[in-house]
């Protein structure tokens, strides 16, 4: 060769232009400097080594890393956001960068930032407001256009000497400078001068002081008045409430230093009072004009060295009084002894049960027990005098030292023993502190013991001798107790009332126990007819007619149950015969035919307002509702709704609306014409001249006629582009469009002109096309004859559809035949259903046939070679084989020929015609032995597959395994077997089924 001998014979050497290539023989290589952040290694790349520091190299692609403070965007890098600033912020950089704050809570005369100590305080040397700060003012204010230091509170204490406090007359100032003492209606200051004119008033705030001008005494509305006009703090007489002089209404607390000294006021009424009055010896006079003093539950009144039983005195919410020494002219005492309460005649009990102490008894202590006899009840010797569990008290009476005690003892009786002759026995179980009472010793033989029963029992009492000189008699009343009986509870009184009301008067009393403003009770005198938180009823028979209820108000039915009546005065509201009623609400009728004064929308309604139906008026117009929607409206214009609550009509004094001005879809009728809008724009008028237009706006899509220019159409940008004049041609101006689905006709329909091309429709069957020629109709062309079309469908694709039709959305089956300059031409068996199709088989230029997909057949699969037909079936194979559990093992003896339905035993489909079977076998007989099998066939004559154990059980089994044909025997796959064995149940079988052809 040439180049062997000269390299140069045919054009120079190649050679290498700089140092970052070199050459050796025919190898050219890349030299790369000692520093180049790149690397060759399949190919030149980057260099790990090139990412430095706050770089990464992933995948050859440099990134920013990203570090404290930093963050790094698809293309970005910047800071964090600051974290937030406070006192205690300290100068970090990871995360969100944060900056330490110097502060400071008293910082004296340096420039500092402020921030509160612990305790919320901040110390400065001053402080200006519109101005500087000033040595001499601790708070300097000076506003806007004002003189300066009008506003000065200064750096003392106190206000005295030549120090002063400054008010600007916006607040109408006053200056407080030293001079003398001067008495300002009700301010006394030592030494001031009071200077200005005017009240220092701040309503927003609750502030007013008020005639200050003048001296002397002060009247009643002068002096410091705190809060709005009528929430005041009084100095001269001293108020703590609302309207402070007394002689308004509202609760408050007034002080004199004449008279009445301290009077304290109910809030609805100014004649109940209650006034303390101390006079020049220092007595305390108490009056009040409820002519009860009440005292509280829990409540007791006692001397200051009151000790029980041993010192001073004291009085209990419950009754209970404890006295050291009590002289009286006059004494009355309930007694529970019988010849006591018959001497006195003044009163008598009857509880559940009483019997008579048959002899002495001790009393135990609160807590103890000890027995008590009483007397049989005359006539009834034996029988049992109280109940178990029941509550008894005894009265004990005591004139040791001289003096008189009444006292109780308070038990529980159990285990009677009525043994005994003309008495009997009870276990008695004092009651704990504080109900055990105050009786101790021995209470004698021939008192009373009453029974007062269990928690909800009562007693009745009759009483003549109640109060001194029996001021509270006489009366009858029943009480009940539940926690305890000496903790009753007042049911009824009948006769003098005094003692519950502390009004003179006879009647009935019927309640709670009291007279408080939340006690339930009735009250019926000589004097008073009250019902207190009751509601009153009044029934015909069973029907509720009239009920005054003390919350809701006054309701009034008719015979028929439905209400007539309803003033409702409760606190929030209520149905009632199916309307929704607040306070002051008035309903006369029922809810299907009313008269409703709705006193929260200030609004009459008539009509049967349940249902909505109903005329409504109000101070500016009224309404129609119907289906409680408004339908129609009569005021300064009158306007009618749809059920849908849209206004479909407004008669106004401009014209007239018909349709929905809310949507602004409606007509406007007026002397000018008719507008037509829709969605708020303006979309057609007819003049009244004649003149009109109909289209998207007055200067944009629009057909339009005019007695000028006659019949024009426009488009988007104003212009005319179909005109119609008045006299001559008609014109199209420009190019006439088709859209879709736009058509145009001739010959009633027999000729289409459409934005998909020109179609000749059959007349005589309107619904299968004729000829369709189409261009651009989805990016291809199309001509269509009957259901048979061909289209290009790409520049280089074409096809022909035959059997199919125009594609419209259902599901079919339709046969293309299509050319491709790419493939060739190739058939397709396509499945479309109605969004995709899909092509199932493809003949290709090479002439073999292509399934795209899965291959289904229901019939058999036939080959044909040689001219000759055959039966060809696919086989399923199984990655778990089918098993029984009558093949798995169990013990055979000879089995003569027999035959094995596989579909039943072992599952093998119907249709399969051959299966793949796996056949096992050993013999437990003496190894060896000829002759042993297990055999399965297609038929009983002769066996394909043959298992040959030669006995010695599992050390020699025989198995066998391959494809068998199937007999089909009932529909079934069907095979035999047949069973060779050493002796009775020697041979174990197992067979499993992995595959078969179907």
């Amino acid at each position: 060769d040439a180049h062997i001998v000269n390299p140069s014979a045919h054009h120079a050497p190649v050679t290498v232009g700089n140092t970052g290539l070199s050459l050796s023989g025919q190898q050219v290589s890349l030299a790369l400097a000692l520093v180049s952040g790149l690397a060759i290694s399949s190919g030149l790349m980057l260099a790990d080594s090139i990412a430095g520091a706050g770089l990464t190299i992933s995948g050859k692609v440099l990134a920013v890393g990203a570090g404290a403070g930093l963050t790094v965007g698809a293309d970005t890098v910047s800071l964090t956001t600051p974290g937030t600033l406070s006192v205690s912020s300290a100068n970090a950089a990871a995360g969100n960068h944060t900056h330490a704050i110097t502060s400071s809570s008293n910082p004296g005369a340096a420039a500092a930032i402020l921030a509160s100590n612990a305790s919320g305080y901040v110390q400065l040397e001053g402080l200006g407001i519109g101005t500087t700060g000033a040595a001499d003012r601790g708070v300097n204010i000076v506003p806007v256009l004002t003189t300066a230091n009008a506003y000065g509170i200064i750096n003392a204490p106190q206000i005295s000497g030549s120090r002063t406090l400054l008010v600007a007359e916006y607040v109408s100032g006053y200056v407080l400078d030293a001079s003398s003492v001067t008495y300002w209606r009700g301010v006394d200051v030592v030494p001031p001068t009071l200077v200005g004119s005017g009240a220092i008033t701040n309503q927003a705030a609750g502030i007013n002081i008020r005639n200050l001008s003048g001296t002397g005494a002060p009247s009643v509305y002068s002096l410091i008045q705190y809060g709005p006009a009528d929430y005041n703090l009084m100095l001269g007489y001293l108020g703590v409430g609302v309207n402070l002089n007394y002689t308004y209404v509202g609760a408050r607390l007034n002080v004199s230093d004449t008279g009445t000294q301290l009077r304290l006021l109910y809030n609805a009424d100014t004649a109940k009072a209650a006034r303390w009055t101390v006079d020049s010896s220092g007595y305390l006079t108490l009056d009040v004009d409820g002519n009860q003093f009440k005292m509280d539950s829990d409540v007791r009144i006692q001397s200051a060295n009151y000790a029980s039983q041993l010192t001073g005195w004291g009085i209990t919410y419950s009754g209970s009084a404890d006295f050291r020494y009590l002289y009286a002219d006059e004494l009355h005492v309930k007694t529970f002894i019988a010849d006591l309460e018959q001497a006195l005649a003044g009163g008598q009990i009857i509880a559940k049960s009483v019997a008579i102490l048959y002899s002495d008894f001790v009393c135990p202590a609160a807590g103890g027990s000890q027995y008590i006899y009483v007397e049989d009840l005359p006539g009834a010797a034996d029988m049992q005098v109280f109940q178990a569990g029941d509550y008894v008290g005894l009265r004990q009476f005591s004139r040791a030292g001289g003096g008189l005690t009444v006292a109780w003892c308070w038990g529980t009786v159990s285990s009677p023993n009525t043994t005994f002759d003309g008495y009997q026995g009870w276990l008695f179980t004092r009651s704990s502190v504080p109900y055990a009472g105050a009786a101790s010793g021995t209470i004698n033989k021939g008192t009373l013991v009453l029974d007062f029963g269990t928690s909800g029992n009562g007693f009745y009492e009759v009483n003549a001798i109640d109060g001194l000189y029996a001021v509270n008699s006489p009366y009858a009343q029943t009480a009940t107790w539940s926690t305890h009986p000496s903790l009753p509870t007042l049911r009824t009184r009948m006769g003098n009332l005094y003692g519950v009301t502390a009004t003179t008067e006879y009647g009935l009393y019927a309640g709670t126990g009291a007279v408080d403003v939340t006690d339930q009770y009735l009250r019926i005198s000589d004097v008073n007819f009250d019902i207190h938180n009751i509601d009153l009823s009044i029934h015909d028979g069973t029907r509720e007619v009239i009920r005054l209820d003390h919350d809701d108000g006054i309701s009034v039915w008719t015979t028929g149950g439905v209400g007539v009546l309803r003033v409702y005065t409760g606190a929030a509201t209520i149905a009632w015969n199916g309307l929704t009623m607040s306070p002051a609400d008035v309903m006369l009728g029922n809810a299907t035919a009313a008269l409703y004064w709705d006193s929260s929308a200030s609004t009459m309604k008539i009509g049967d307002v349940d249902a909505g139906r109903y005329l409504q008026a109000t101070g500016s117009y009224v309404s129609v509702f119907y289906d409680a929607v408004e339908r129609a409206r009569f005021g300064s214009t009158i306007t009618l709704w749809d059920s849908a609550g849209a206004d479909r009509l407004v008669l106004s004094t401009t014209g007239v609306y018909v349709g929905d001005t809310t949507e602004g879809e409606y007509l406007f009728i007026s002397s000018a014409g008719i507008d037509f809008y829709g969605g708020g724009v303006q979309h057609g008028d007819i003049l009244s001249s004649g003149n009109w237009w109909f289209g998207d706006t007055a200067a944009t899509e629009r057909i339009q006629w005019d007695s000028v220019n006659g019949l024009n159409i426009y488009n988007a940008s104003n212009v005319a582009v179909i005109r119609a004049p008045i006299s001559g041609n008609a014109q199209i101006i420009g190019t006439l469009e088709i859209a879709t689905p736009g058509l145009l006709t001739a010959g009633n329909g027999d000729v289409q002109i459409s934005s998909y091309g020109i179609r000749f429709p059959n007349s005589e069957l309107a619904d299968i096309t004729k000829i369709i020629w189409e261009y651009d109709h989805v990016a291809y062309d199309q001509i269509t004859v009957g259901r048979i079309w061909a289209e290009r469908y790409t520049n280089d694709y074409y096809r022909v559809f035959l059997d199919g039709g125009q594609p419209t959305g259902a599901t079919y089956i339709q046969t293309t035949i299509s050319a491709r300059a790419t493939t060739g031409p190739t058939l397709f068996l396509s499945y479309y259903n109605g969004g995709t199709s899909y092509a199932a088989i493809t003949v290709p230029a090479g002439g073999y046939v292509s399934v795209n997909s899965d291959f289904r057949y229901s019939g058999d699969l036939r080959p044909y070679r040689n001219s000759t037909q055959y039966t060809a079936h696919a086989p399923v194979w199984l990655t778990t084989p089918l098993t029984s559990t009558s093949w798995d093992g169990d013990a055979w003896s000879d089995a003569a020929v027999a035959s094995l339905n596989l579909n039943s035993v072992f599952g093998v489909p119907d249709g399969a015609q051959a299966v793949l079977i796996e056949l096992y076998a050993q013999d437990s007989g003496a190894y060896p032995q000829a002759g042993l099998y297990a055999a399965i066939g297609t038929t009983g004559s002769y066996f394909q597959i043959t298992a040959r154990p030669r006995g010695g059980g599992a050390n020699y089994p025989g198995n066998a395994m391959g494809w068998l044909p199937v007999s089909t025997v009932s529909g079934h796959p069907t095979v035999y077997y047949q069973v060779n064995a050493s002796g009775t149940l020697t041979m174990s079988i197992t067979m499993r089924v992995w595959g078969y052809a179907i």
